[in-house]
């Protein structure tokens, strides 16, 4: 039930959500973004800079939304992006996006849940940035998550402390479920995976995690 009110909630916010990268917005919506989402400019630029060297990589984007990491990422250089997520909404702007920039014979998207997806391949990077926080089983999700991969694994998990914290609780509260974090919880979530190169940086509002192989 709580996977479906997030797929619900992302199906109906696909437009929305992607005007937070492409600048369809109101100057009133570009100030509150520049306040309350300086975050998902901060995890960008950090997941760009973590996705190095990039030429012939391959990546995989969980919870890839509109595709705005996927895309970048291919038109960066990488080889091959593979982007999941369960919002088919979501998963036809990515490909919209992947059109628009020219980067589709690099870049496929799949619609489905990643917990349940039979993947076939293991990925140089893989990434889940703004994915965290709607999981409900983070040890089996973040153990999938490294096994697939090569090279590094990068997450960002919303900080459980705050005024921005309660007022992003407030927003949600009808809409699905949200799972916020502390440091102190994170290292635990992390310990449980027997992960051992671990680095938690403090990103505005968020926690970005790095985690090497």
């Amino acid at each position: 039930m709580a996977r479906q009110s997030v797929k619900d909630f992302f199906d109906s916010y696909s437009e929305d959500f992607d005007s937070i990268y492409e600048g369809r917005r109101s100057l009133a919506k570009k100030l509150t973004d520049r306040f309350l989402r300086k975050s998902i400019r901060g995890r960008y630029l950090k997941t760009v800079k973590e996705c190095s060297p990039l030429e012939g990589k391959t990546i995989l984007d969980i919870g890839c939304g509109s595709g705005q990491y996927s895309t970048s990422l291919a038109a960066a250089g990488a080889k091959y992006v593979l982007g999941i997520d369960f919002s088919r909404n979501m998963i036809e702007l990515a490909q919209e996006k992947a059109e628009k920039l020219n980067v589709r014979d690099r870049c496929r998207f799949v619609t489905a849940d990643f917990n349940g997806y039979d993947f076939s391949n293991y990925y140089d990077y893989s990434i889940a940035i703004g994915f965290m926080e709607y999981v409900s089983e983070p040890v089996q999700t973040i153990t999938k998550i490294v096994k697939l991969t090569k090279n590094k694994a990068l997450f960002s998990f919303p900080d459980s402390r705050g005024i921005l914290a309660w007022q992003r609780r407030f927003r949600y509260r009808w809409k699905c479920p949200l799972f916020m974090y502390s440091r102190r919880e994170i290292v635990d979530l992390f310990g449980r995976v027997s992960c051992k190169d671990v680095a938690i940086e403090k990103v505005n509002r968020d926690y970005f995690v790095t985690v090497t192989i």
